[in-house]
């Protein structure tokens, strides 16, 4: 159990007598946001992620006075022109984790050099970013996880996606919420949100930037959003977790393609999940995964040929 989680329970039975809303408001733990830009680059398909996350904590308001802190900087707006928040949307607490992707870095080994196995280490970034390690296929089987397509550069995590000797490489970075050697590792509950956009020319890659249960066993939740071709439409989805996690609890579909800039919100709590794209609310479930969960930013091949 992580201390966030601890925490939410000893709030949980200290406010036994509380409003439900007040109840809502302490288990919703934790939650994301990232930027993410895909463009395409003069000799191959790539996919730049511009990349400045940050986690939420929804704990309700403390009745002790804090100290007032220090104005916070202004973060740089990056290639989207939409500036990193660096306060909470009204009814979640603090904010867990950012990164504004200040430090250039590649292209080459990101977030550090591999160990051969599941560790990176070394990098600027390698205490607080994992990714899938090379040689894991992605969702298709068409496509091939690499971690040298991966660069930092303009506040943008750019993940270069490419066919090289017939197999598409794709990649699948994900935040450390937890801190360093913590990947697979998330937390319970959250807003995650994420500031996207792709070059046109990019069809048969996808994102599927998706919260994955953290002990892996699918009927537990898979959460989805945006995803989608990014030729095309974005799109969303919960999965089932009361049978048949192949089925969808929540499906949306949009008319918006990926080809402007655009931020997707997951808000996941125990009372349900919703989907948010650019403020317009798109739909929510009153059913919610129950478990610790982790978040992927997942950006594959969508089908078994890259186009």
């Amino acid at each position: 159990m992580t201390t966030a989680q601890a925490q939410v329970q000893a709030d949980l039975a200290a406010m036994s007598a509380a409003a439900a809303s007040s109840v809502k408001l302490a288990a919703d733990t934790s939650g994301a946001v990232k930027r993410l830009a895909l463009s395409q680059e003069a000799a191959l398909k790539a996919a730049a992620v511009s990349a400045q996350a940050w986690l939420t904590a929804n704990y309700p308001p403390t009745p002790v006075p804090t100290p007032t802190p220090p104005p916070t900087p202004t973060p740089g707006v990056g290639p989207s022109g939409i500036p990193m928040p660096t306060t909470s949307p009204a009814g979640w607490g603090k904010i867990l984790f950012s990164d504004d992707f200040t430090t250039p870095q590649g292209p080459g080994p990101w977030p550090g050099t591999w160990d051969g196995g599941m560790k990176y280490s070394g990098g600027p970034y390698s205490s607080r970013w994992w990714t899938n390690p090379p040689g894991w296929k992605d969702t298709s089987g068409a496509g091939t996880y690499e971690y040298q397509n991966l660069s930092v550069s303009n506040s943008c995590l750019i993940a270069h996606l490419a066919t090289v000797g017939g197999v598409p490489q794709v990649a699948c970075p994900q935040p450390l919420l937890n801190g360093p050697d913590t990947e697979g590792s998330g937390g319970l509950y959250g807003r995650y949100d994420v500031c996207f956009k792709a070059d046109s020319g990019l069809n048969g890659f996808k994102t599927a930037f998706l919260l994955w249960p953290d002990d892996e066993v699918w009927a537990d939740g898979e959460i989805d959003f945006p995803e989608g071709d990014l030729g095309s439409t974005i799109h969303g989805y919960v999965h089932n977790i009361t049978g048949n996690p192949s089925h969808n609890d929540l499906g949306v579909s949009t008319s918006t393609v990926y080809t402007s800039w655009h931020v997707a919100t997951i808000e996941w709590t125990a009372a349900g999940v919703t989907f948010i794209l650019d403020d317009k609310n798109l739909g929510s479930t009153a059913t919610s995964p129950k478990v610790p969960m982790h978040w992927n930013l997942q950006i594959e091949t969508d089908r078994k040929s890259v186009v």
